[in-house]
């Protein structure tokens, strides 16, 4: 079908924007993004897994039994550039190419495909480059972005035959479990969605052995990550169920995880959990007129709204009582792709169009990103060396600067060590069995800190081991509450 010239404008603007907006996207993924995970476990975890093994790395550090497929990907800029700056833009980059870059070549071969007007496939990727909620969760180098991709590619295998149309019958079911699996995988957040994706598919398939075949499927995949978590840590879903399987874990690493999920729904961030779902971009308050209006022609599956719904109350009642926005991140992908493909087989007049697009653009955040790449570069070309960038982005890596290669540190708080000297171990509270003395520190416990050549300490705690750190150590610096302290004594 021939396209018009008012179509063919249209395309080729959106195509320059598109374009436009996806290198903003790369650039702004090149900037040194300071947030603590991926310098705290992310990036850590191939770090040490170089220098020592796989399994010792498991075993040593209990925070990467978090961590899920994808982040072991994150040895490979490790591997090359060793603990450095290049290092951490390189994994923030492959988050941003396996999550928005990826989402975007999904959307446009079923776009392509099945609507056939680029302009729905360029602006539907605009809309998926520009979320509004927690949108630097898919620049750090981290996995909720993946997650996304992962859940949204479910869905399509699912309800959207003429994708990967050659498999079919049982392999397209054992496909759709390798999947659901490997999202689970990558993040164990990412079941809320995926059984939502399960339950509807039983519901929509009712093909008994197709839906034993993916389930089976889906259990193997994810099955890695049980028996890793089980023979390093005794706690085969790490970090949930800590109730029901504690394992070898310390009461302080316990209490910290448990901080941060399984907490009951408050009243108070209903309404915030509310906006952060309905709203990952202001676009998609129409998405339930979209899902009305395509009820009937069933030109789209209602299952693609209905699953992010589901597990939307699915988190509300496991983990309500914490407001993570990047856990609704594959809420976003499925809501984005089910209102824009709705949109596009309404064939909705021009100026409609228009007005989607100014609502798309409207919480874009472009002014934003091109801010940060502005500021960021100047720095760069600025500062004299990595290290200096490093130090002025992160300020608590400036400890490093004192630190030697081989030594351990003890701390109550701090946990970012990716830009430590190598062979260098940071011990913290929360996190690593060792270090759990501190918090209740006896006078019998305190010739333990003979171990450490130095201390990191934040909380105002007062014990034998504190007041020696304190008393007896040579203090360094402050950095944001953080006191660099030196064991002197073992010189």
């Amino acid at each position: 079908m021939p396209t018009s010239k008012n179509n063919q404008t249209i395309e080729k603007f959106l195509l320059g924007l598109l374009a436009l907006i996806f290198s903003i996207k790369v650039l702004e993924a090149l900037c040194m993004l300071p947030h603590g995970d991926p310098l705290y476990y992310h990036l850590v975890g191939p770090k040490l897994w170089l220098e020592t093994s796989f399994s010792q790395m498991h075993h040593e550090f209990i925070p990467f039994n978090q961590a899920g497929y994808f982040d072991y990907l994150y040895i490979i800029p490790v591997w090359i550039f060793g603990a450095t700056l290049k290092a951490q833009l390189m994994g923030q980059l492959m988050h941003m190419i396996f999550s928005l870059g990826a989402g975007c070549l999904l959307i446009k071969t079923i776009f392509d495909s099945e609507i056939g007007e680029k302009k729905w496939t360029y602006l539907t990727c605009i809309a998926l480059l520009t979320i509004n909620k927690s949108s630097d969760f898919f620049l750090y180098a981290k996995n909720d972005g993946v997650v996304a991709f992962l859940i949204l590619l479910t869905a399509i295998t699912i309800w959207h035959p003429t994708f990967l149309a050659r498999v079919t019958g049982l392999k397209r079911s054992a496909l759709i479990g390798l999947f659901m699996g490997l999202a689970v995988g990558v993040k164990l957040s990412a079941a809320f969605f995926a059984a939502p994706l399960f339950l509807f598919m039983t519901i929509s398939s009712k093909k008994i052995r197709e839906i034993l075949v993916c389930g089976f499927i889906a259990f193997l995949s994810f099955l890695p990550i049980m028996i890793r978590n089980w023979t390093s840590i005794k706690s085969p879903l790490f970090p949930a169920l800590l109730d029901q399987f504690p394992g070898v874990l310390t009461p302080a690493i316990l209490t910290y995880y448990k901080a941060h999920m399984a907490k009951p729904l408050t009243m108070e961030l209903l309404p915030k959990h509310m906006s952060s779902f309905f709203l990952g971009k202001l676009i998609l308050a129409f998405t339930p007129v979209i899902f009305f209006l395509n009820f009937k022609s069933k030109k789209i599956s209602p299952y693609i709204y209905l699953a992010p719904l589901l597990g939307l109350l699915l988190y509300l009642f496991k983990n309500g009582g914490v407001l993570y926005e990047r856990f609704y991140f594959p809420a976003y992908f499925l809501m984005l792709f089910y209102l824009y493909y709705g949109l596009a087989t309404l064939k909705i007049p021009k100026l409609a169009f228009i007005l989607v697009l100014g609502l798309t653009l409207a919480d874009s955040k472009i002014d934003k990103s091109i801010s940060r790449i502005k500021k960021t570069y100047r720095m760069y070309a600025s500062s004299k060396s990595d290290r200096e960038i490093v130090n002025k982005v992160s300020k608590l890596t400036l400890f490093w600067n004192y630190v030697k290669e081989g030594d351990y540190i003890l701390s109550d708080r701090s946990s970012q060590f990716f830009y430590a000297p190598k062979g260098a171990r940071l011990e913290q509270y929360a996190a690593n069995v060792n270090a759990e003395f501190i918090g209740k520190c006896t006078q019998a416990q305190v010739s333990k800190l003979s171990k450490y050549q130095f201390a990191i300490l934040a909380d105002p705690v007062k014990n034998p081991c504190y007041n020696e750190i304190r008393t007896n150590w040579k203090y360094h610096l402050e950095v944001e509450s953080y006191r660099l302290y030196e064991n002197t004594q073992r010189l």
